[in-house]
């Protein structure tokens, strides 16, 4: 994407707001259905469709939670079935996370999918990497904030800093519970400090470039991008997903949480990463079972 692209893609969001996430009101966890009890009528929404986008989150989505990131990994078998999904005619599968793109890419290992890491502040299509240019201008304030926060909480056990190049996560899952306050108050003060805002996530403080993009920014840019006859389902378990279940909402697409949150603005749920690879599988054989419309050359029906 060029400069323009970029910029016109994020200017319907006020840029003195960039934490307004999504407008969708969202409602207590235990009220969102499970996906397999409105599967009939997901079914007819997939029968509908000219094209399938679906958009999956890593952590917590197609890999289950681990106390150490670094060890994360997809299983095999889900693997396999994002294979089969994203090789049907008409089927394009995003893995969209909040990591490093490089990482999550290599941590998926599949070909011929989208990529987007850092929150979608870096996106891959085809071989062609290209990077927000806000965030990018952003990265020597990251660093030194990296730094600074590190000097102040690097002694605190089970706290660590991820420097992720256009964003950062400060990681306290192993950190007592007594020290989280002090560690949000460093993150918060260094971050505006920079002028870097802050988010939070399942055991993570996230530093990002004061820029109104998020998750739901690149799904909407990829659901216009493949047209409005196609389908967009976005399936993610953290709070940083809620921007994609928004811009998802009122019949646009289907978002779908992983887990039991206390809110959601997702349309319906799954248990845990194995019901994610079981719903994959179940996309898979609708689409490739589904009726497929006949049109001759002077597009009239035989």
């Amino acid at each position: 994407m060029t400069t323009d692209e970029w910029l016109s893609a994020g200017e319907s969001r006020s840029a003195s707001d960039p934490e307004s996430e999504s407008e969708a009101e969202a409602e207590s966890g235990a009220g969102v259905p499970s996906l397999w009890s409105i599967s009939d009528a997901v079914a007819d929404r997939l029968a509908d469709a000219e094209g399938l986008l679906v958009c999956l989150d890593f952590d917590g989505t197609l890999a289950p939670i681990v106390p150490r990131p670094e060890e994360a990994a997809i299983p095999a078998a889900t693997r396999k079935r994002i294979r089969a999904l994203n090789a049907l005619d008409g089927v394009q599968v995003a893995v969209v996370s909040g990591r490093a793109l490089t990482d999550v890419r290599e941590r998926v290992g599949l070909d011929g999918l989208v990529y987007a890491g850092n929150h979608g502040l870096e996106l891959e299509r085809g071989g062609d990497l290209t990077v927000h240019p806000l965030a990018s201008a952003s990265r020597p304030a990251l660093r030194r904030a990296c730094r600074a926060i590190h000097a102040r909480l690097g002694t605190i056990p089970g706290c660590r800093v991820e420097d992720k190049g256009v964003t950062a996560t400060v990681h306290y899952r192993d950190a007592a519970d007594a020290a989280v306050p002090a560690i949000e108050e460093v993150v918060s003060t260094v971050a505006g400090a920079e002028s870097l805002r802050v988010t939070d996530g399942k055991a993570v403080f996230e530093i990002r470039p004061r820029i109104p993009w998020g998750k739901g920014r690149i799904v909407s840019l990829l659901a216009a991008e493949v047209g409005g006859g196609w389908l967009p389902i976005y399936v993610g378990d953290d709070t940083s997903d809620e921007d994609a279940f928004g811009v998802l909402a009122d019949g646009v697409g289907i978002g779908v949480v992983v887990g039991s949150p206390s809110a959601t603005a997702a349309a319906a749920r799954l248990d845990d990463p194995d019901d994610v690879a079981t719903f994959v599988g179940w996309l898979t054989a609708r689409w490739a079972d589904r009726p497929v419309e006949v049109i001759d050359a002077e597009g009239k029906r035989p």
